[in-house]
């Protein structure tokens, strides 16, 4: 297979197992800012980009993550079972 083949092939789906570390976020906090935060992860044309979202959890709950996994949660690449 060439590159550009690979390239416009969708991901194999990750098996799903337990939360990802994300998911696992968004249950644990309040509804209002579990919806707000799911809204921004869900909208791919928001201005908000993965980083932003990573520092802002970082200074206001406290949740350390990467820019990868959020990234990997909001493709639905992770293994988690709500995606």
């Amino acid at each position: 297979m060439s590159l550009a083949e690979a390239r416009t092939m969708a991901p194999t789906p990750a098996k799903k197992g337990p939360l990802c570390s994300i998911e696992a976020l968004i249950r644990r906090i309040p509804e209002a800012e579990a919806a707000a935060l799911r809204a921004m992860l869900d909208d791919r044309n928001t201005w908000v980009n993965g980083q932003d979202i990573v520092r802002e959890l970082q200074k206001q709950l406290g949740f350390r993550t990467t820019n990868q996994t959020l990234n990997r949660h909001r493709r639905g690449e992770c293994g988690c079972e709500s995606r």
